[in-house]
């Protein structure tokens, strides 16, 4: 696993007032890394200077190992999906306008846009003969995000930055995007850098869960080492009565780990699902008899519907 994004000795003050005093983070590649933290601690500030909508005072910032000062902006932003809490789709374009906009900045020809556009309609579950030509204000609140998120995918970025993208949702579209987002991951294998203030929702989401406070870092560390071992007071107040750890958002590493699954000494390589897979995204196939192949520690085991059974069992004891 490579290093996608690192933050070294970042700082950025506002009115003279130090939000980001001193932060260093690596974010690696093809994972979600979701930043949380009290009001005001500066995570959105941060994800923004990723694709440098705000720029930092000091220190470096490096995407894909190279500063993201010395690129040039355009070309930063085609690289980097953008999802925001507030929706912001243009009103006076159709759905697959909207959808279309950076590859058509991008100058991609009208039948591949087209075809992206479908691909990508079918794969959040929106029929394209209904939704392709459909204006925005004719949409819910989750299918309204549903586009934003096609719209930062539509060009195929290899980073997506998600700002609370579900915060302004009902229960029930936040659930479902939430998911939707998973199983889009398993699929594609972005770099997601996610913020959100719903510490459930950080549990969920991440492979990699940064605790920040007061614009520094205080921990970095998986979902369950987050929840079982906080590094200090903060950390314990924020994830204290977060729900029950949700054994569908364990990672198929996580399950392995624990003793489920038969070891392989061949097979094909091309059907490995990745270790950090969570088990809500392969159910499914589960369920329906498939075997589900994961790659752990450089060795290839095999998960069964009897396997996440008996492991679905022994969490509920």
């Amino acid at each position: 696993m490579g290093t996608m994004i690192e933050f070294d000795h970042v700082h950025k003050e506002f009115n003279g007032a130090a939000v980001i005093p001193d932060l260093s983070l690596t974010i690696p590649e093809r994972e979600i890394t979701v930043l949380v933290g009290r009001s005001g601690c500066g995570k959105t500030t941060t994800l923004k200077m990723i694709n440098a909508l705000i720029k930092a005072d000091s220190g470096t910032i490096k995407y894909n190992d190279r500063l993201v000062t010395d690129y040039n902006l355009q070309e930063l932003r085609w690289q980097i999906g953008y999802v925001l809490q507030q929706i912001a789709l243009f009103p006076n374009m159709t759905v697959a306008q909207n959808i279309a906009v950076i590859p058509e900045m991008r100058r991609e020809s009208a039948a591949d846009i087209e075809r992206r556009t479908r691909e990508l309609l079918r794969s959040c579950s929106l029929d394209p003969d209904t939704y392709m030509n459909r204006a925005v204000d004719e949409l819910s609140g989750g299918e309204a995000q549903r586009v934003g998120i096609m719209r930062a995918l539509a060009a195929d970025p290899p980073t997506i930055l998600m700002d609370e993208p579900f915060s302004a949702l009902d229960p029930l579209s936040r659930r479902q995007l939430q998911d939707l987002v998973l199983d889009l991951q398993t699929k594609l294998h972005k770099t997601v850098v996610f913020v959100t203030h719903d510490m459930n929702e950080a549990l969920k989401m991440g492979d990699h869960i940064a605790v920040m406070d007061a614009g520094q870092i205080v921990q970095v560390g998986t979902p369950s080492e987050i929840r079982n071992n906080p590094a200090d007071e903060v950390v314990a107040k924020l994830f204290a009565g977060t729900k029950q750890d949700d054994p569908f958002a364990r990672s198929l590493d996580e399950i392995v780990a624990d003793g489920y699954g038969a070891l392989q000494s061949s097979g094909d390589a091309a059907d490995l699902v990745p270790a950090s897979t969570k088990l809500a995204a392969v159910i499914t196939e589960l369920t329906s008899g498939q075997t589900v192949r994961v790659a752990r520690a450089g060795q290839k085991y095999a998960l069964t519907a009897g396997d996440v059974l008996r492991y679905l069992t022994t969490q509920r004891n």
